[in-house]
């Protein structure tokens, strides 16, 4: 029985099992990252009250819109990265994009690109007992494109 105060959109979630990650790089063979564990993206625009006589505000005012974005891979993806970067340097990796796409069950699609992506840190953590060498990587992007 449905609740009738809840909102049921398409019937279907976009979910961690409906969600495809894909490097745009050239240089990659497969395009598709399986070995990601997570993902987080956003854009951001300060908005701020401004003021002018008295104490309470007169109009307000946006800032630029500013994106970061983080994606948490598995060693082997991440030296796959490696291996296409000149000298196996990921910072030297021309800019690209990454494409994250979520897919339910009845069949829409919805695509958020995080654009223009420059790698700036090649770091590893691992400690004793883990039972899998993951990367956390910031993408530095440009923007971010959602739903398109």
């Amino acid at each position: 029985m449905i609740n009738k105060g809840q909102i049921l959109i398409n019937k279907a979630a976009y979910d961690w099992a409906s969600l495809t990650i894909s490097f745009n790089l050239p240089e990659l063979d497969d395009k598709v990252i399986f070995g990601f564990t997570s993902i987080e993206y956003e854009n951001d625009m300060p908005i701020v009250n401004n003021f002018g006589r008295g104490r309470l505000p007169v109009s307000w005012g946006r800032g630029n819109i500013s994106a970061k974005a983080t994606v948490t891979l598995s060693a082997e993806e991440y030296i796959k990265l490696e291996d296409v970067a000149p000298h196996g340097v990921i910072q030297d990796l021309p800019k690209f994009d990454v494409i994250c796409q979520y897919e339910t069950a009845d069949g829409k699609i919805r695509n958020d690109t995080i654009k223009d992506c420059h790698l700036t840190k090649n770091a590893r953590s691992l400690k004793q007992n883990d039972p899998e060498s993951l990367v956390e990587m910031d993408l530095n992007p440009s923007y971010i494109e959602f739903g398109k």
